[in-house]
């Protein structure tokens, strides 16, 4: 069995982690990696489903686990050559309508596995943010909440992207990083609650890992992806309109901040060992069944 994966960091991570769980080989999607059963970990964009289409053709037996925030504009060549060589799966119930609009078709859901490191004390922040430079992950939410709550809070993004930082005036008590890819637990460690006001997402990773990590809570906006996982505080939507990025249309509910920062000054304690035991690697055990 082997695991071919696309470039972002998130579909890497997942990628290692099912490679990990079944004991298979690990490939991006450039490499040429041997014949055999392929697993292939990405999002449905086109773009990258052009680069592991070949891949599909070639595989013995294909299983296609496929992200996407929005309903994907795909080729009708490439759509046509997923689900004729491949059986597609993905990580939530959401994705699958997503998917399903676009014309995948999806034969299972199997929610990602929550990779999680046990870290306490001490916390430093009143919360954190964590995540990439995207308007889709109100990183300019998480700046409108450190100004209401007007306590020390972590921002660690990338340097670039849609949020200009130097248009900002930032609250002093605002600490802004820029660490490298793999450093999520750093940030974990040190803030008390996890704010993630993402306007779109595809499963969230991070809120779920950071409760199975420290047993805190996190502030996420009230998104389709989140169900009633204990430490999952949801913050209130406000407006919900439509984005075509030209890749896909994005469903986008606007996060309300001054509810956002009432619900991170709010006491709370997370269950880590309930988060740990709903998104258990054994869940990848699925994936084993589809080449018996």
């Amino acid at each position: 069995m082997i695991v071919i994966h696309t470039y972002q960091y998130s579909i890497k991570k997942v990628a290692k982690m099912v490679g990990a769980r079944l004991g298979a080989a690990v490939y991006e999607a450039s490499q040429l990696p041997p014949d055999g059963d392929y697993i292939i970990v990405s999002t449905a964009l086109d773009g990258d489903l052009k680069s592991v289409v070949g891949h599909a053709v070639n595989a013995r037996r294909c299983v296609a686990y496929l992200v996407s925030e929005g309903v994907p504009k795909v080729g009708k060549k490439r759509l046509r050559v997923i689900n004729e060589y491949c059986q597609v799966v993905v990580p939530s119930r959401y994705v699958k309508s997503l998917l399903e609009e676009a014309g995948f078709y999806v034969s299972d859901v199997i929610p990602h596995a929550v990779e999680y490191k046990e870290v306490g004390l001490p916390a430093v922040y009143k919360f954190g943010f964590i995540g990439i430079n995207l308007f889709r992950k109100g990183l300019d939410v998480a700046v409108k909440v450190a100004s209401l709550v007007r306590a020390p809070a972590l921002i660690a993004t990338t340097p670039y992207g849609s949020f200009d930082f130097k248009r900002w005036s930032l609250p002093p008590y605002l600490h802004v990083v820029h660490p490298p890819a793999g450093h999520e637990y750093y940030v974990y460690a040190q803030v008390w609650k996890l704010l993630l006001p993402s306007r779109a997402e595809g499963f969230s990773l991070a809120p779920r890992e950071y409760v199975a990590s420290t047993g805190r809570c996190a502030v996420v906006t009230d998104l389709p992806v989140y169900g009633d996982e204990t430490g999952l505080l949801k913050c209130r939507v406000k407006d919900v309109y439509k984005v075509d990025d030209g890749n896909q249309v994005i469903e986008m509910r606007e996060p309300d901040p001054e509810h956002c920062a009432k619900l991170v000054e709010e006491e709370c304690a997370g269950d880590a060992e309930s988060m740990r035991r709903l998104y258990s690697p054994a869940l990848y055990e699925k994936f084993e069944e589809f080449f018996k």
